[in-house]
C-alpha cells in the first residue's frame, strides 16, 4: 500500500512596521485550517464601554507650548479635527467586550482571526502598541509624518497541523497602514520565487488599498488578509521558508486607483527592510 504523505506546518508570521523611512520588525499570527472557528465570545461583563480619552489635543497644546483652544484651532484648520472623538468617528462603536477580546488576542488566549468581526479589528486599540507608538503622531508637525507605510499583526504564534499533500493550510493576518499616514496607499502581497516553485499561494484580498490612519482613521485603514497555501504535486519532503512581501500594485490597478481615489499613492519600496512582511516555516514529512 502506497505510503501517505503528511504535511507538518509550523506557521510563523513576521510583522514589519514601516513608518516613513524607518522599519521596526515584529511578528504576527498564522492560523490552521483544522481549527474550528467560532465568533469570539464575551469574556467579561457586557456593560457598555467607551473609548478612553487620550487627551490628544491637550498633549499637542503642551508640546507646542500653546493653549488648548489654540491647539484646537490649529487642528481644526490643518486637519478638520476640533475634538478628539472625530479621530475615531468613522469607525464602528466599540463592542461591549472589546477590551476583553483584545487582551485575549494579545495574551494568546485567542489566536485565530477568521471569526473576528470588523468591529473589533478596525479599532486601532486592537494593535497593542497603539497608545505608545501611535498617539504621539498627533503632536508631531506634518514633516514627521510618512507618506506611505504598513505593518501586520498579531504577534508571533506557532501553529502545527497534519494534512494530506493536496489539502490547503490557511493563515489570517491583519495588514494595516502605519501610524501617522495621511494618504490612501495601494499594495499587493506576493510570494517569493522559491515558494511559487513548490506551492500554490492564494491571497485575498490582493491587491488592496489601505485608507489613511491620520488625522482620522478611515474604515479601510486595516484589512484582514487570508492566505491559502497548497503544496504542488511532487513537492519533496523538507522544511520550507515561505516569504510573502508587499509590493506596489500592477500598473493598471495603480492607474485606476489614482483616478478614483483622491491623494492615492502606491506603497513605497525604496526602504525595503531585510525581512519579508510575512514568513511561514513549513515542514513536509513523509510517513
Amino acid at each position: 500500500m502506497k505510503e501517505k504523505k503528511t504535511l507538518l506546518w509550523a506557521l510563523l508570521v513576521t510583522l514589519l512596521l514601516t513608518i516613513g523611512c524607518t522599519t521596526t520588525p515584529s511578528t504576527g499570527l498564522a492560523s490552521t485550517p483544522d481549527l474550528k472557528v467560532t465568533a469570539p465570545q464575551p469574556l467579561e461583563s457586557t456593560a457598555p464601554v467607551e473609548r478612553p480619552y487620550y487627551s490628544i489635543l491637550e498633549n499637542a497644546a503642551q508640546e507646542m507650548g500653546i493653549s488648548i483652544e489654540g491647539a484646537r484651532a490649529q487642528f481644526n484648520e490643518k486637519y478638520g479635527v476640533a475634538h478628539e472623538s472625530q479621530i475615531f468617528s468613522q469607525l464602528p462603536e466599540l463592542p461591549n467586550d472589546f477590551f476583553a477580546i483584545q487582551r485575549a488576542f494579545e495574551e494568546g488566549a485567542l489566536k485565530d482571526l477568521e471569526g473576528l468581526e470588523p468591529a473589533y479589528y478596525l479599532q486601532p486599540e486592537f494593535i497593542p502598541e497603539f497608545q505608545k507608538t501611535a498617539l504621539p503622531f498627533w503632536t508631531l508637525t506634518p514633516q514627521y509624518h510618512g507618506s506611505t507605510g504598513y505593518g501586520s499583526y498579531p504577534h508571533a504564534q506557532y501553529a502545527q497541523m497534519n494534512t494530506n499533500p493536496n489539502e490547503t493550510a490557511t493563515a489570517f493576518v491583519l495588514v494595516y497602514a502605519s501610524w501617522g499616514i495621511p494618504f490612501p496607499q495601494g499594495m499587493q502581497l506576493q510570494a517569493d520565487a522559491q515558494t511559487q516553485k513548490y506551492f500554490d499561494v492564494r491571497i485575498e484580498p490582493n491587491p488592496f488599498v489601505m485608507g489613511p490612519s491620520f488625522p482620522v482613521f478611515d474604515t479601510e485603514w486595516i484589512h484582514k488578509v487570508r492566505i491559502d497555501v497548497t503544496p504542488k504535486e511532487g513537492t519533496p519532503p523538507g522544511t520550507y521558508n515561505i516569504e510573502l512581501d508587499a509590493f506596489p500594485p500592477n500598473q493598471e490597478k495603480s492607474y485606476q486607483w489614482a483616478q478614483q481615489i483622491p491623494e492615492y499613492k502606491d506603497i513605497g519600496t525604496q526602504f525595503k527592510p531585510g525581512k519579508a512582511l510575512i514568513e511561514l516555516e513549513l515542514t513536509l514529512t513523509e510517513n
